[in-house]
């Protein structure tokens, strides 16, 4: 009986720190996710001007000269 008890005070305590451990890794990966989005919305012109330059690099590649 008491073996019992213990395998199942075992089992919680490792689902509860599991629990708390992935609301962490959630509230962090949020905080990350909410900081990128800012800094992509502030520069979205200069991200926008460097794909666009990129992308015409790389289709000039495909270009014969005349």
């Amino acid at each position: 009986m008491f073996q019992t008890l213990s395998v199942l005070a075992i089992l919680t305590e490792l689902i509860v720190d599991l629990a708390v451990s992935v609301i962490a890794f959630v509230i962090v990966v949020s905080e990350y996710t909410y900081e990128i989005a800012q800094i992509v919305y502030t520069d979205r012109h200069n991200i926008l001007a460097k794909v666009n330059q990129t992308r015409n690099d790389l289709g000039s590649y495909f270009v014969y000269a005349a």
